[in-house]
C-alpha cells in the first residue's frame, strides 16, 4: 500500500485504502475457491456450506460498519473453524 501523501483528503484516503483492502480481500476470496479443486481437496457439502456461511457473515457484518454505530456495540473477533473439528 502506498504512503499517506501529506495533503491527503479523508476522502482520498479512504479511495486509496478501501481500494487496497478490496483487492486484498478479493484475492483472498479467489484463493479459497481454489480449495473447490476436487484433484486436490476432499470436502463435504457441509464443509462448503460451513465457508460460505462465514464469508456471508463477514460481509454482512464489513457492510455494518459503514452504518452508524449502536450504543454499547463492541468490535467483532474473526475467526474461522469447521463445526465438524479435525479429522
Amino acid at each position: 500500500m502506498k504512503r499517506r501523501p501529506p495533503s491527503e483528503t479523508k476522502a482520498q484516503r479512504f479511495v486509496r485504502v478501501a481500494s487496497y483492502r478490496v483487492t486484498k480481500a478479493l484475492e483472498a476470496i479467489e484463493r479459497i475457491g481454489n480449495c473447490g479443486q476436487r484433484r486436490t481437496y476432499e470436502f463435504t457439502d457441509a464443509q462448503v456450506a460451513e465457508i460460505k456461511r462465514a464469508l456471508d457473515l463477514e460481509i454482512g457484518a464489513a457492510l455494518e460498519c459503514f452504518q452508524p454505530p449502536a450504543p454499547g456495540e463492541d468490535k467483532r473477533q474473526i475467526r474461522f473453524e469447521f463445526d465438524g473439528g479435525r479429522l
